[in-house]
């Protein structure tokens, strides 16, 4: 069967990201690879349903393509991405009840960068992970690669425990919140359509592939801040017309 690639941990201006939902469709379609992509704001699956209504609307302007709706929920225990949902998760609980919150609208709960170094280099809390209990919990996959650039230790420490302990499905995600970064880091699996990529995760047939991205896109972020290029909004003059049409 043909491998699919997918990123499933992405950002846009609906939490923290420094694109818009459709930039972040366009640049997915035309710039990367990807045959999937996951839309995860934080605490809230506004942008994932923009994006998801952007696929859909231009699908027949696109390669094949798919967009799944999600979001990154604040647990008090850790970070969980929550995939294949159509309304929010309410943050602030635990672990135990997010995940369950997740799974009663269908949803995969994933353990986004269980181990994450960020806090400690960065010392801040806006990147907290679950550790330990991604063996404890019923989480249906670990996001086993990161794309952040501080994760490159702890990237391999969550592989080797997750194999040791948990032996849930494997994941990478970008943790893109700025564009050239898409698709950077990702998860292949057997197939090419987000079904597909759903069943290879509750299978456990899932691999994480790609890399941290460079910290030296932190030059081109300030550049492109200080000329007040982002966030990025612009879509092609072809279908920025119809889309607004339709929108109103």
């Amino acid at each position: 069967m043909m491998q699919g690639k997918a990123d499933l941990h992405t950002h846009t201006f609906f939490s923290d990201g420094l694109m818009s939902p459709e930039a972040l469709i366009e640049f997915a379609v035309m710039r990367t690879d990807l045959d999937v992509i996951a839309v995860t704001d934080h605490d809230t699956v506004a942008g994932a349903l923009i994006a998801a209504a952007y696929a859909r609307q231009f699908a027949r302007d696109f390669r094949p393509f798919e967009v799944i709706v999600g979001t990154e929920v604040t647990s008090v225990d850790g970070d969980i991405l929550a995939l294949f949902v159509e309304r929010d998760i309410p943050p602030k609980m635990s672990a135990a009840e997010t995940i369950a919150a997740i799974h009663e609208q269908g949803g995969l709960a994933v353990a986004a960068h269980p181990y994450a170094h960020a806090p400690l280099i960065l010392r801040g809390d806006g990147m907290k992970g679950v550790g330990r209990l991604i063996a404890e919990l019923p989480f249906d996959a670990v996001e086993v690669r990161n794309g952040t650039p501080t994760e490159l230790v702890s990237n391999r420490l969550t592989r080797m425990r997750n194999r040791r302990w948990s032996k849930r499905a494997e994941t990478g995600g970008s943790d893109t919140h700025y564009m050239p970064t898409v698709g950077s880091t990702h998860t292949r699996f057997p197939g090419k359509t987000a079904a597909e990529l759903r069943t290879a995760i509750q299978a456990r047939q899932t691999a994480a592939g790609g890399h941290v991205y460079s910290p030296f896109l932190i030059f081109n972020l300030l550049h492109q801040l200080l000329n007040q290029e982002l966030p990025v909004r612009h879509l092609p003059d072809e279908r920025s017309s119809r889309w607004m049409l339709s929108s109103n």
